[in-house]
């Protein structure tokens, strides 16, 4: 007597065409998907090539608008556009700068913090103590009072 085990011949054809189609349409699934996904890629760095060539054209832009700005012609232009000077007016001239660095002038006898005592000293008279006695209720050790009459 034959016995009829899971693998018999007949089985095995039935099951091996559908097993082979099924792995088939994994592979086609996943090349499929990875054609996609290269496609995307590729679109992707053309979008960003072309964008880094027109950052790179703005930079280029305004490089030259820099560089335009600082003559004395841009300055000219921009005073005839506002109507600040003639049509054949030009009140602009180019002055050359000296790069002679000269020491700065370092006073020798001014003692540290001689800003702040000569801020300071502009408070220290009489009127000033006396306008802050009458404010603040308070008599400095520093004020004189001084009487509005003559004494007889």
């Amino acid at each position: 007597m034959q016995s009829r085990g899971p693998f018999d011949r007949a089985w095995l054809r039935r099951v091996a065409p559908i097993a082979l189609a099924v792995i088939g349409l994994l592979v086609v699934r996943v090349y499929v998907i990875q054609v996609v996904e290269l496609v995307r890629l590729r679109t992707w760095r053309e979008e960003l090539a072309s964008q880094n060539a027109e950052l790179e054209r703005q930079v280029a832009d305004l490089s030259f608008e820099l560089e335009r700005r600082g003559t004395d012609a841009w300055v000219v232009e921009q005073l005839h556009a506002m109507g600040l000077v003639g049509p054949d007016e030009v009140r602009v001239r180019a002055v050359p700068v000296t790069a002679v660095a000269t020491p700065a002038a370092t006073p020798t006898n001014v003692p540290d913090g001689g800003a702040e005592q000569e801020s300071e000293a502009l408070f220290r008279n009489e009127t000033w103590e006396a306008w802050k006695s009458l404010l603040l209720g308070e008599q400095s050790p520093d004020a004189q009072i001084v009487p509005l009459t003559p004494e007889p």
